[in-house]
């Protein structure tokens, strides 16, 4: 995704510039990562509150762009004491557990706090009996749509893949391009992958997959390609989709040149404002009713790199991030996120309340291919998924390209399989 196209090892965060060191050593350092002008304010605004209601802390608050996170540098958790630090569930966040970079968040988060957060967001945070990450935000992934196309063309929002298809035939037959694409970067097009996944296969082959725990040459790979080549094979996409940025499809949207957009809810502050109260926001359909329904949420956290030392101010920090509420929701509404708290104040835009009730009853959630996946298997399948948008649309071919990427193929190979 935006925040994340390298891999993991770009944690630039904790490479903060020496020039920003104060004389007096901090008693809680803060290294966060904003993608807009109007996120770093509302981050600042976090920190300042805090430093008000706890004058005996001194707090120094490193901020940086998206850009600082895409160099590939090691880890740099020995080289400056970081108290907390942004990151991203999912496999990104497993690693870094396993490889024994981070200490848990337990002693952070009392039973009665970790109750007040949607119960499938801590879910993905647990790992060996201990919590290690305090979630801030996530977004859900969706089909956009304007409600008056829907409206003028008597459509309604699809529930099964089967009404799902229907909309699109409709959709082509009166000249619109049924489904918009950009995956000129690759990641866009994963979320394709993701939900057909989800939806035929399930969220736990689905993690399975991705962490290299199921063969890749399981029939129930062959079958999510095979939905997407239909797709592709009858017309069903914007041509160009992978010519295309992720923003550039946007304007087709609401100017009503396409009928539905895979996206995360950032998308929307892309959106004109003008047209922002028209767009709908809806779940992916169903296609498997055996399968509880997953959602694709990237989910982004702090956690506790273990050159910390400041334990009881990292401990005030989020017990004040957690009371107030609509500080970070204020945070999370400059990007369209959502706040993980049940008990939070509702967002302000319709389309993310909308979102944030499918989303709170959702069975599992996911945190996206590339946060989900292995680092060698995201790195391969990004471009391999953009050059399947490309005729012959080659289904065989792309999982020919991406297979031996996976570690589960790995070891049957090395153990003679």
């Amino acid at each position: 995704m935006r925040s994340i196209r390298c891999g993991w090892l770009w944690l630039a965060l904790l490479l903060a510039d020496p020039a920003r060191a104060v004389d007096v050593p901090p008693d809680l350092t803060l290294a966060f990562m904003v993608s807009s002008g109007a996120q770093r304010s509302a981050w600042a605004d976090i920190v300042a509150a805090f430093r008000h209601d706890n004058p005996d802390i001194r707090v120094r608050n490193l901020v940086f762009g998206q850009e600082d996170y895409k160099q590939d540098t090691a880890l740099q958790l020995q080289r400056r004491e970081v108290d907390l630090a942004f990151w991203f569930a999912g496999q990104r966040l497993q690693r870094a557990v396993r490889l024994g970079w981070l200490l848990p968040v337990d002693d952070l988060l009392s039973p009665a706090l970790r109750e007040r957060f949607v119960p499938a967001v801590m879910r993905g945070l647990r790992q060996g009996g201990h919590y290690w990450a305090v979630p801030v935000s996530y977004y859900p992934w969706g089909l956009l749509y304007r409600r008056s196309l829907f409206a003028a063309l008597g459509l309604r929002v699809p529930a099964t893949w089967a009404q799902f298809l229907s909309i699109l035939q409709h959709l082509q037959a009166v000249g619109i391009a049924p489904l918009g694409l950009g995956a000129k970067s690759g990641w866009p097009a994963a979320a394709w992958f993701d939900y057909l996944d989800l939806r035929l296969n399930g969220g736990r082959f689905h993690r399975q997959l991705l962490a290299g725990r199921a063969d890749c040459r399981d029939p129930r790979v062959a079958a999510v390609l095979a939905q997407w080549q239909a797709l592709l094979r009858a017309g069903m996409f914007q041509p160009g989709a992978a010519d295309r940025e992720w923003d550039e499809v946007l304007p087709y949207l609401y100017r009503y040149q396409v009928g539905m957009v895979l996206a995360g809810s950032f998308a929307l502050a892309y959106m004109p404002r003008t047209v922002l109260a028209d767009i709908g926001f809806i779940p992916f359909p169903a296609m498997n009713a055996r399968q509880p329904r997953v959602e694709d949420a990237p989910l982004d956290v702090l956690v506790r790199p273990r050159t910390s030392r400041h334990g009881a101010a990292a401990r005030r920090f989020i017990d004040f991030l957690l009371t107030h509420g609509e500080l970070l929701a204020r945070y999370g509404e400059t990007a369209f996120q959502l706040l993980p708290l049940r008990d939070g104040p509702p967002p302000e835009a319709p389309v993310l309340r909308e979102s944030q009730q499918w989303l709170a009853q959702a069975a599992q959630l996911s945190f996206f291919f590339d946060r989900d996946a292995t680092p060698a298997l995201s790195e391969a399948a990004l471009p391999a998924f953009r050059r399947f948008l490309l005729p012959p649309y080659d289904s065989g071919q792309l999982w020919h390209s991406l297979c031996p990427r996976f570690p589960s193929l790995e070891r049957v190979h090395r153990l003679g399989g």
